[in-house]
């Protein structure tokens, strides 16, 4: 666990000093470049880490004996967008690193391209990247994190209201992962702001949804597997990993005036992370739900936890000892949200969460 622990301490240490001490333009560049090269190289040299590890190697294995239009039976149900990836590949190498490395540049391109471009405070978002489990994520769900990061840019389609190039790239999301399809709809819902209004009737409407969740999802898993499913019973993700998105909600939602005001963008980030953290709820009853939550998630947490810690600086010094001592008050409340995020983090490594625990590498096989 020491490597995670370590790369949480470059990311603080290394992003402070080049983005915050250090004031020249090329601070931000080197660091998200540096971090994005970080996490390719140990998403290349990763060995046994994901629970999903063993079924995606058996199926970059068998594309090396397909042709381009005819899958075999194993692979009928995956998105011909994620095995065609694997297809190209399999003409060249069978060393298992390429496909993951491949994909885990793309995650770190997406990524930390987001975080360049839109995040005030880029160290505080790549700590919050992995302090609430979405590098982990990364390891684990290759099909629907391709899906993620694709959707990453559509949400900046509904933010400069770009409904042709925001079908064009859910389509394309859903190549790798059927579940892509059901951010179609957000691109009016996101746009909706969640006031005293919409707040407590979309909370209505979510609980009952739970209350009859399990008929849609018997609904939703019959189209997805092609067959009669029955009611699933204790399938459901452990419950406290939800409350690290639900606390993060309640400060977004208690800032959310001050949020929004700082930058428009973060109304349509504020509901990401409200309705990711529904189906992470919902993820409680039915473990594959939870990853929807995953499509919603990344862009959210990424940004909102930088503005979150300026927005609480500003508050914290409005107040009669904050505004005496505003650098030490600025220094408080980012330790404490930087701790917080640690405890969070060590929980997630605690607990296994994802299976990233222990960390293996190639060298470790010789």
């Amino acid at each position: 666990m020491a490597i995670y622990y370590l790369l949480l301490g470059v990311a603080v240490v290394g992003g402070f000093g080049l983005c915050t001490v250090w004031k020249n333009k090329w601070g931000k560049p080197i660091y998200t470049l540096s971090m994005g090269l970080i996490f390719t190289v140990l998403a290349g040299i990763r060995y046994l880490t994901g629970y999903d590890y063993a079924s995606y190697w058996p199926i970059f294995t068998q594309t090396y004996h397909l042709d381009w239009y005819d899958l075999s039976p194993d692979l009928v149900r995956l998105e011909r967008g994620y095995v065609m990836v694997n297809r190209l590949f399999a003409n060249f190498t069978m060393e298992g690193f390429v496909i993951f490395t491949f994909f885990g540049l793309a995650y770190a391109v997406s990524v930390m391209w987001f975080i360049h471009r839109y995040s005030s405070t880029p160290w505080m978002s790549v700590a919050a990247f992995l302090c609430f489990g979405l590098l982990f994520n990364s390891f684990c769900f290759l099909r629907q994190y391709t899906a993620t990061v694709i959707l990453i840019w559509a949400l900046i389609d509904i933010k400069e209201n770009r409904p042709l190039r925001f079908v064009i790239l859910v389509l394309l999301a859903s190549t790798f992962h059927l579940s892509a399809l059901i951010f179609l709809p957000f691109f009016i819902i996101l746009k909706i702001p969640l006031n005293r209004v919409t707040l407590p009737l979309f909370s209505l409407v979510g609980m009952l949804l739970y209350g009859f969740s399990d008929e849609f999802y018997m609904l939703a898993a019959r189209l997805y597997y092609q067959r009669p499913v029955s009611s699933p019973e204790s399938l459901g993700v452990l419950p406290w990993p939800a409350l690290g998105f639900v606390t993060l909600l309640l400060f977004c939602l208690l800032w959310r005036p001050e949020l929004v005001k700082k930058n428009p963008f973060n109304n349509i980030l504020i509901n990401c992370l409200y309705y990711g953290t529904f189906f992470e709820l919902l993820g409680i009853k039915y473990h594959i739900v939870s990853r929807v939550a995953v499509l919603f998630m990344t862009p959210a947490i990424i940004l909102l936890v930088s503005d979150l810690a300026k927005v609480m600086t500003t508050a914290a010094q409005g107040t009669k000892y904050g505004g005496r001592y505003p650098y030490i008050t600025q220094a408080v409340v980012y330790v404490l949200l930087l701790l917080a995020m640690t405890v969070y983090y060590a929980y997630l490594l605690h607990i296994n969460y994802n299976g990233v625990v222990p960390y293996r590498t190639i060298a470790e096989i010789y």
